[in-house]
């Protein structure tokens, strides 16, 4: 049974209904969307590579942290800090080796879909390889976010284990249809070479981005909707 709500940008979206992957169309190699480009496509397999620029940003953002936590434990142990300070250097000393470690875990990173075996392999440089069958896996998830005062809908597509913890998220972005359209084609083509079902969180009618992705989503569903 599929669950009643997910967190989506910390709030908590409801389950609307399940999607036919079939209606989406089949993503094209070279296709980018979020931190992916889509490396391989034939008609039993799909591979996705993780982009290197998104692995070097994060990589940065974790070594920017560890300089600035050595120049906030320097102030602090050198002046009469106040609390703020210590907890400022306390979140630099914990967030910038997780960055890096994250980073790390990125570099070469695939997923490799096997349509035949119906089974989902990750490799990476720095990390063992996993294979999940089509038994180890939950349905894959889209999932639609809040709008905002500030931004649009976030559009979050998931793939998860058995026990519904999440194995990868392909795309937790603000919705783009230059981006998102190609990310819920992933997230169709991922289910339908492994035999899952396609879960549909959040509003749907009224999801941002334009009126094509509105109809794409809305005509997929089992029990169709219409577009607003």
């Amino acid at each position: 049974m599929p669950l009643t709500y997910i967190p989506v940008d910390s709030r908590l979206v409801p389950y609307t209904g399940d999607a036919d992957a079939s209606k989406f169309v089949t993503i094209e190699k070279g296709t980018r969307f979020g931190p992916f480009e889509v490396e391989l496509v034939e008609d039993n397999a799909l591979a996705l590579k993780a982009l290197p620029h998104r692995t070097f940003k994060t990589l940065a953002g974790g070594i920017g942290l560890t300089l600035a936590a050595a120049l906030l434990w320097y102030g602090f142990l050198n002046t009469n800090s106040d609390s703020r300070l210590t907890i400022a250097a306390i979140a630099c000393t914990v967030g910038g080796p997780m960055l890096i470690w994250r980073a790390l875990l990125r570099v070469g990173l695939v997923y490799v879909v096997d349509g035949t075996t119906r089974s989902l392999v990750c490799e990476s440089k720095f990390a063992q390889r996993r294979i999940w069958s089509h038994n180890d896996l939950s349905p894959v998830v889209l999932a639609i976010g809040p709008q905002t005062r500030a931004a649009r809908e976030s559009l979050n597509v998931q793939i998860r284990d058995r026990k519904n913890a999440i194995i990868q998220a392909l795309f937790e972005e603000r919705v783009d249809n230059n981006a998102a359209l190609p990310a819920m084609n992933a997230g169709a083509t991922i289910a339908r070479l492994l035999g899952l079902q396609l879960l549909v969180y959040g509003e749907v009618t009224v999801m941002g981005g334009t009126e094509d992705l509105r109809k794409v989503l809305c005509s997929a569903m089992r029990n169709p909707v219409e577009a607003k």
